[in-house]
């Protein structure tokens, strides 16, 4: 039998014991499935302002994040979903703003001198789009900071209303809608301004507030292209163009799931306008909110 000393037993407990802790993160890190924020964010009207408000997505644990009488309006995620960004008038002028998941830390991203609304944020965390007028352009464009308000960039230069942007998942590409052809409808363009292409050809009516699906296949917008507002999905190169909520309610403004697999969007279907969740091909439709208040705008 071999004898050890004292010492080396110990430091053979410290090695063992380090081992298996190591082996127990690789394991929770690698082959535990990961937990998800499923929060989804969202304004609601209180009494003459809107408040943002978080729900997780199956309805529980609500959280008002803003009490004031400003507006705060079009909340959106990071990329972490540590921070919220929306657009306020709580400064004069709409800006757009940043605060952190609980309301707390609030920070103005664009200047006093703007109006600056429905931010948008990369999907590397680093870059917000959003649309803007200036008293110098005399007109509402697309533009990109970096996420600390830094590094102003103009994408779009027309006299049309070009707004409502959104990234593809890797980036590279910004959605939005437009009357650069008289009427509203949805374009995607490279992430730097360049190649511009128009993906929806109907007159009179308008196609807007398109998002890129978490794979980059897809692109959600809501139309009134049927005489009411329904949400659409379309292949990201315009083709295929579907509806999925096909009824006479107001349903708009649709965002995807981390996942890809379900839309949260906002209806009137109940009688009032609340969030709603439904499957990716339309199905399965349930409310999440349910009161009086007027909930609009989520992000998944």
């Amino acid at each position: 039998m071999v004898r050890l000393h004292p010492n080396t037993k110990t430091a053979i407990k410290l090695i063992s014991g380090t081992l298996v802790t190591v082996f127990a993160a690789i394991l929770v890190m690698n082959f535990l499935p990961s937990q998800q924020d499923e929060s989804i964010v969202f304004m609601r009207q209180v009494g003459e302002d809107m408040e943002i408000v978080t729900i997780d997505h199956d309805g529980t644990n609500e959280r008002v994040l803003t009490n004031n009488e400003f507006e705060d309006w079009a909340p959106v995620w990071t990329a972490d979903k540590q921070q919220i960004l929306f657009h306020s008038n709580r400064d004069g002028a709409y800006g757009i703003y940043m605060m952190d998941k609980d309301g707390s830390n609030v920070q103005r991203l664009t200047t006093a001198d703007t109006y600056a609304m429905f931010p948008s944020v990369s999907p590397d965390g680093n870059t917000v789009a959003f649309e803007m007028y200036t008293n110098q352009t005399q007109s509402w464009d697309i533009y990109v900071m970096n996420i600390d308000g830094t590094n102003l960039r103009r994408m779009t230069y027309t006299p049309a209303y070009d707004g409502g942007a959104s990234w593809s998942p890797d980036g590279s590409q910004i959605a939005f809608h437009s009357t650069q052809a008289g009427y509203y409808d949805i374009y995607v363009m490279n992430a730097n301004g360049s190649n511009l292409r128009r993906m929806t050809f109907y007159p009179e009516t308008m196609d807007v507030w398109p998002v890129f699906s978490p794979d980059g296949d897809s692109i959600i917008f809501h139309s009134e292209r049927d005489g009411d507002s329904e949400i659409y999905i379309m292949n990201s190169n315009g083709t295929m163009q579907s509806n999925l909520t096909n009824n006479t309610s107001l349903d708009r403004v649709p965002r995807f799931s981390e996942d890809g697999e379900n839309i949260v969007f906002r209806s009137e279907r109940n009688g009032d306008s609340e969030i709603f969740i439904m499957n990716l091909d339309g199905s399965n439709v349930r409310a999440l909110t349910d009161n009086t208040a007027r909930d609009m705008h989520p992000d998944w």
